[in-house]
């Protein structure tokens, strides 16, 4: 499990188990929330156009608000996400009346710089075009 600022903490009810500090252990580069359920990640190739580029992207795909969204993180001059996760997409959860609620599958970025998102509940396909 992981607390606000992405650190590593026993899951409660564990606490007094095994305890990895004592075994050949490395910790993992970056921690995720329970139940997101990632389907794929994407890194977009470099393009002056695209405000995804140097990003690595990870389409969540999980049945709780926390999961079902896009996120990203900046990629460092060696590839590795850095910093704070930046939430694309999300917002997904059903409002009566306005929408209802939705699981992204998939995402790619065609040469336009524009991020194609399957949505799967719905049977949908959204299409987040940069600013110019």
């Amino acid at each position: 499990m992981t607390d606000a600022k992405g650190r590593s903490v026993v899951a409660k009810g564990y606490e007094g188990r095994v305890r990895c500090e004592a075994a050949p252990y490395k910790a993992p580069a970056m921690a995720w929330p329970a139940h997101v359920a990632p389907l794929q990640l994407l890194a977009p190739p470099a393009s002056p156009t695209s405000p995804w580029a140097g990003k690595l992207l990870a389409v969540w795909h999980g049945y709780r608000a926390e999961g079902h969204r896009i996120v990203a993180w900046r990629l460092d001059a060696q590839g590795q996400p850095q910093g704070p996760r930046e939430d694309l997409l999300n917002g997904w959860d059903e409002q009566p009346g306005l929408r209802p609620r939705g699981t992204p599958a998939g995402a790619t970025v065609d040469s336009q710089g524009r991020l194609w998102v399957v949505e799967d509940r719905n049977r949908t396909v959204l299409v987040v075009a940069p600013e110019n």
